[in-house]
């Protein structure tokens, strides 16, 4: 799958209560292939926990605390070559997230946002 089909179709897994998942990823980082990709739901979101400017609504309703593991295709190494931990609203919006690349880590946390129209196509 592309990034944004993944992310509508774990969304809606995550609705129907699927705690465990995984698909092949490509997000064209490589040229070697997809990603494997395994994502854990480890809680539920009820509330951001923090404050962001602008279009706070999009910031309501419910989510989830995951954590995402990526493998490089056809690895048989049993360590990922990436973890991603965060939360994720139903609405697609990531309040935070860190991602631990073995030699490096960061992290990011939403300060902003703004709604968009939709589009009429």
């Amino acid at each position: 799958m592309f990034p944004v089909a993944s992310a509508i179709e774990t969304i809606a897994n995550y609705k129907k209560g699927e705690k465990f998942q995984s698909y092949y990823l490509f997000n064209g980082d490589a040229l070697e292939g997809p990603h494997l990709v395994i994502e854990i739901v480890t809680g539920t979101v009820d509330k951001v926990a923090h404050e962001a400017e602008g279009d706070t609504s999009l910031l309501e309703g419910r989510g989830w605390r995951v954590v995402v593991s990526f493998f490089d295709f056809g690895a048989q190494d049993a360590e990922p070559t990436a973890v991603q931990r965060g939360e994720v609203l139903e609405n697609g919006v990531i309040p935070w997230f860190s991602i631990d690349m073995g030699a490096v880590e960061a992290g990011a946390k939403l300060v902003s946002l703004r709604a968009l129209r939709e589009p009429d196509c």
